[in-house]
């Protein structure tokens, strides 16, 4: 029966060695096998056998690539709610940075009018309200007079413009301008805003 069984481990042994060579998804194992197969010790020859087998390997679950169409939606939904927020984030800035001319653009009027009214005694007269381009009569009083070099515009213009009004003496003045923001202090957003001597 002994003989039998080491026989049968010594065919077994090559084609598992062929079939399974040892590596990292292999697992060992040691057999003692003797020759010949007596009860006498002194006359036995024993040798370790090495085994190998195959490791077993995690079986691949299905399902876990790719996205669903739920979740892409999600993120389709996400990005989307991000870029409006930025695009308003955006607008926003560029309001303010808009009104922040417009203050710049009337207080250079403001300034040159002033410098007019003191050389000449009165403002540049104009009864009816009007648009401050280049075309119009108080600019072209302004630029001859040297109290500004050239006729600011609304950084919207024509969509908005700085308008001008002056009693008929010429003594005071009205400036109109509008706004796209509440962010300045004594103003509001709109074109109700004025500006007086």
């Amino acid at each position: 029966m002994e003989s039998y069984f080491l026989r049968s481990v010594n065919w077994l042994i090559p084609t598992l060695q062929g079939v399974y060579p040892a590596g990292r998804n292999t697992l060992s194992a040691h057999k003692r096998e003797c020759f010949p197969p007596i009860s006498d010790s002194s006359a036995r020859k024993c040798k370790r056998v090495l085994l190998h087998f195959a490791r077993p390997t995690s079986p691949v679950k299905k399902g876990t690539a790719g996205y669903t169409v739920i979740e892409l939606f999600i993120v389709v939904a996400i990005i989307s709610l991000l870029a409006s927020i930025i695009m308003a984030v955006f607008a926003t800035t560029q309001q303010k940075t808009r009104d922040t001319r417009r203050i710049a653009d009337v207080d250079s009027i403001r300034k040159s009018l002033a410098l007019y009214a003191t050389n000449g005694g009165v403002y540049p007269v104009a009864t009816t309200k009007t648009v401050l381009d280049s075309n119009s009569s108080v600019i072209t009083a302004l630029v001859e007079d040297n109290a500004i070099s050239t006729a600011p515009q609304d950084p919207l213009d024509p969509l908005y413009q700085y308008e001008y009004i002056t009693d008929a003496a010429g003594t005071t003045y009205t400036l109109f301008f509008c706004l796209e923001t509440n962010t300045i202090n004594g103003y509001s957003k709109g074109c109700v805003n004025t500006l007086i001597p």
